[in-house]
């Protein structure tokens, strides 16, 4: 009969979990974040724009498919290219535009 080894020894599965699951937290706060912002910041842009409150509504929403738009391909994008390479690539992103932005 022959053993079958399933999982990591030491222990260094549960790090590698633990780190997976901050990652995810910190990505999808970030996103939660940025819907605020939109929200707060959506009056702003209706009087920048000179939009109705329909043609804002649009505009939040054409935002909304982009991101999802862009979620899925990330999701497909990292089954290929590796899902932590991904993360730190969506962070980049997500954050320098932002840090430079003040």
């Amino acid at each position: 009969m022959t053993a079958i080894r399933v999982g990591r020894t030491g222990g260094t599965g549960a790090r590698s979990k633990g780190l997976v699951l901050t990652a995810m937290i910190f990505a999808v706060a970030m996103t939660f974040i940025d819907q605020t912002i939109v929200a707060v910041a959506a009056p702003t842009i209706q009087h920048d724009l000179g939009i109705s409150s329909s043609g804002m509504q649009w505009a939040i929403n054409a935002y909304l498919l982009a991101l999802a738009a862009l979620f899925a391909f990330g999701g497909r994008m990292a089954d290929t290219v590796g899902h932590r390479r991904m993360v730190v690539v969506g962070v980049v992103i997500f954050a320098g535009p932002r840090r430079c932005a003040g």
